[in-house]
């Protein structure tokens, strides 16, 4: 193998991914980080879930959220769905009528909080019906999700099942655009670090 061409390769499409974002998203990152700071500022909650590498990088955007990210500053408030509670098969059963995750916002959510889902490619089952719980319970959402492949972005809107939502402005999504789920991941957690360094700078320097 050749190394030094597959590291260039690496690097050229983890750099395609941003520029990617940098031209499709960066009107909806401003408006996430806007959405973040509002609910923070009307003293609401994050609350945080996602699947696979997404439940992850839910702790890490809550772990920032809550310890800080590049200033020494009081905790917001953010807390991840499902960390630290087992899993048993009534849990992962797309089929059942209740989740954990739809569990813990039934108990913990409030009107005004924000849910913030995190999945590498397009929403599943279950967190499409999470999501729906939170639209119905007045939870603002925002989604962070991934492309794989050439699709283009607007091809999202086409297919996700939560178009609807979309359009009457309930729900914020980020669809990430890449050639392979690493790529995707990796726009993941460079957006997860502006929108905490956004917040920090609107909520705590003005």
């Amino acid at each position: 193998m050749d190394y030094k061409k597959t590291l260039e390769e690496i690097l050229y499409a983890s750099i395609g991914a941003k520029e990617n974002a940098l031209e499709n998203l960066s009107d909806r990152i401003i408006q996430a980080a806007q959405m973040l700071s509002d609910s923070l500022l009307a003293e609401r909650k994050i609350l945080l879930c996602g699947e696979g590498t997404g439940s992850l990088d839910a702790q890490r955007f809550a772990s920032q959220l809550v310890n800080g990210f590049e200033m020494e500053r009081s905790a917001l408030p953010a807390l991840v769905l499902g960390a630290g509670l087992p899993i048993t098969p009534s849990t992962i059963d797309d089929n059942t009528d209740t989740d954990i995750f739809i569990k813990q916002l039934e108990t913990l959510a409030e009107s005004g909080d924000l849910l913030i889902v995190i999945s590498s490619g397009l929403s599943t089952p279950r967190l499409n019906k999470t999501i729906r719980f939170a639209l119905s319970k007045e939870i603002a959402v925002l989604m962070i999700s991934g492309i794989i492949g050439g699709q283009d972005q607007g091809d999202i809107y086409k297919e996700d099942k939560l178009l609807d939502a979309i359009e009457d402005g309930k729900c914020l999504q980020l669809p990430v655009a890449g050639d392979k789920i690493a790529r995707v991941q990796e726009t993941h957690v460079l957006i997860i670090n502006i929108l905490c360094y956004l917040v920090e700078k609107e909520i705590f320097s003005g």
